[in-house]
């Protein structure tokens, strides 16, 4: 059976990879329409936390959603932050004036 460790779907990571490159090509090339990427993204994050809570359910754990939402923001906060710092910096040194503006305020 399961070993406790986490087990790789490779049908999941062609999923997240088809919802990337939707993604990445509306940006370039949809001119404001949406991708659908997004979607698709969604639905297999949606799969991924059922089939997690169907595996702590089957094997008896409890599901603690409080600690998941912990793990989870504590993975993602250092990148996020990163990723806000540069766009900041990329908009002060890149952007015209009243560009600036309303992305530092979106950051």
């Amino acid at each position: 059976m399961s070993t406790g460790r986490s087990r790789r779907i490779p049908e999941i990571d062609g999923l997240r990879g088809i919802a990337l490159t939707l993604v990445v090509f509306f940006h370039l090339f949809g001119q404001g329409r949406v991708s659908g990427g997004v979607d698709v993204f969604l639905f297999v994050s949606g799969v991924v936390l059922t089939m997690s809570l169907m595996n702590d359910v089957s094997q008896g754990r409890q599901y603690r959603l409080g600690a998941r939402w912990t793990r989870t923001f504590g993975r993602l906060a250092l990148p996020s932050a990163i990723v806000l710092l540069v766009v900041a910096i990329m908009s002060i040194t890149i952007l015209p004036p009243w560009q600036r503006t309303q992305t530092l305020s979106e950051v």
